[in-house]
């Protein structure tokens, strides 16, 4: 396994690595990346990808698309201290927009890596992807209820007056 500073102007530019500072945490940190993608032979297939949806009328930013033992996974990178199911909600929300706008692509799963300030990586896949996209959307619709209700004057909006 190569490490970052061994890695060529291309690999670098393939994987989307920016310039690294001199910080150790940092550099450990996308060492960790790097040795976990060459190890399970991960074949980046996009990073970066803005996607939306006109249904759901939503959009963001998910971090990579990968092929891994012939399957295809949607992930993002996380430096929080732990994997939490809200980021599973999150992958499967980045996936009914991919799937909205490309209706031909098959993705198997979501793939969460977790890079905590240590340096160490954790990787969790799943396949639920159904309930976790129905966890996104309820918290979409209550999020937008709120803000409805805000909008409307909140808990000042008294109509019987």
């Amino acid at each position: 396994m190569k490490t970052y500073n061994e890695l060529t102007k291309e690999e670098k530019k393939k994987w989307g690595y920016p310039d690294i500072p001199n910080d150790l945490k940092i550099q450990k940190m996308v060492q960790n990346f790097t040795n976990w993608a060459i190890k399970n032979k991960v074949k980046l297939l996009a990073s970066e990808k803005r996607v939306y949806s006109e249904k759901f009328w939503f959009a963001g930013t998910y971090d990579f698309l990968v092929e891994i033992d012939n399957k295809i996974f949607l992930g993002d990178v996380k430096t929080s201290s732990n994997i939490y199911p809200e980021n599973f909600a999150q992958a499967a929300a980045y996936r009914l927009c991919e799937e909205e706008m490309n209706p031909d692509i098959k993705i198997d799963g979501s793939i969460i890596v977790n890079l905590n300030k240590s340096g160490e990586i954790k990787v969790e896949k799943d396949f639920d992807y159904i309930g976790f996209k129905n966890m996104f959307l309820s918290c979409l619709m209550i999020y937008r209820q709120l803000e409805n209700y805000k909008a409307k004057g909140g808990e000042n909006n008294d109509q019987t007056k």
